[in-house]
């Protein structure tokens, strides 16, 4: 993936109709890389994912590690279905949409919202349901809350700021599996 790194830099740096995200301009974010993913940013016109396209070109001649087209997917944000057409053409990538999932978490394009995380909550519902049916001591709801439940929501926690309203809904299926009334 360093290799892949360089490579678009490089053609980004040589080709002056290249135009960053505009959320990743200021820092000059092309892609970014985590194990065997992948993903790259551009402007959305032509010319931005050209050079993209003709850089894995050279990535996969290089190297010959090839994308997965079944897995790669381009992601738009207000763009016409004409440019739309024309981009994935160029790509040959199925159309995203968001918000999308990514190991475990929403990716969303806006400010996180109460509905995003409501995943998180039925999760831990479904949880808790599937421990209600086993006859558990109270030490041991306390210890599945706390290394399967309290770590899910502060795995969240560390990717996102959450709404007191989802870490309320969240406390109170935990509060409920306990058995502890709260007024």
């Amino acid at each position: 993936m360093e290799v892949l790194t360089l490579i678009l830099k490089r053609n980004v740096r040589m080709e002056p109709r290249f135009k960053f995200h505009a959320r990743c301009e200021k820092l000059k974010i092309i892609n970014l890389c985590f194990a065997d993913d992948l993903f790259i940013f551009s402007h959305t016109n032509a010319s931005s994912v050209s050079v993209l396209r003709e850089s894995l070109e050279e990535f996969k001649r290089c190297s010959g590690l090839v994308p997965s087209l079944s897995k790669s997917m381009d992601f738009f944000s207000n763009v016409s279905n004409q440019l739309k057409a024309q981009l994935l053409a160029i790509m040959h990538f199925d159309e995203g949409h968001l918000p999308v999932r990514y190991l475990g978490v929403p990716l969303v394009s806006s400010r996180l919202m109460y509905r995003d995380c409501k995943i998180l909550v039925e999760r831990v519902k479904s949880k808790v349901k599937d421990w209600k049916n086993k006859f558990l001591s109270f030490a041991g709801r306390v210890q599945l809350i706390i290394s399967v439940l309290i770590s899910r929501k502060v795995y969240w926690c560390s990717v996102f700021i959450l709404s007191d309203a989802i870490i309320k809904d969240i406390e109170k299926i935990m509060r409920g599996f306990l058995g502890v009334k709260v007024p």
